[in-house]
């Protein structure tokens, strides 16, 4: 048990130090009717707290995401959102000021590590996090939010720096 919550700290302290990242994603909504909706593209992550989303499918556009910011541009259209840090889906933000808010549980198996961020009082009620077991990288981040909507993002070919 000691030797997860060294890798939590680990792995925060990863995620503080990280300057940048580049990695192909697919991200699934999924609301509580049962309609969904996946994006692919590309994100960049520029420390300490820039998230750029690259979508080019279903439909291409941007999405940049700096501190409380959210602007979203498609085409010639931009629009601008302010809200919350802790509304908006930036895994990199939780990675960082997760652990301060949020309870969590810690698992492992033989090739990955798995830590559940859970809140009964925060917009997003559970995130849980899958990390490659031997350097960290961010595979997966499954979250479900008070409204019950699931958005799984998955990453790919990751370049960090």
């Amino acid at each position: 048990m000691w030797l997860l919550f060294f890798q939590i700290s680990e792995i925060q302290n990863k995620y503080l130090k990280l300057k940048y990242l580049k990695a192909d994603f697919v991200q699934t909504i999924k609301n509580l009717d049962g309609n969904s909706i996946s994006y692919s593209g590309y994100i960049t992550y520029n420390a300490p707290n820039e998230l750029k989303f690259f979508i080019k499918n279903p439909t291409e556009q941007s999405i940049v995401i700096k501190d409380s910011l959210m602007i979203t541009i498609m085409g010639s259209d931009s629009q601008i959102q302010v809200l919350p840090k802790d509304f908006i889906f930036n895994p990199y933000y939780f990675l960082k000021e997760g652990f301060k808010v949020y309870k969590n549980e810690v698992k492992s198996d033989e090739n990955k590590i798995f830590i559940k961020l859970t809140s009964d009082n925060l917009f997003y009620k559970s995130i849980l996090f899958t990390f490659q077991k031997n350097d960290y990288k961010l595979l997966n981040v499954l979250a479900y939010d008070i409204y019950g909507n699931e958005y799984e993002m998955k990453l790919y070919n990751i370049i960090e720096k």
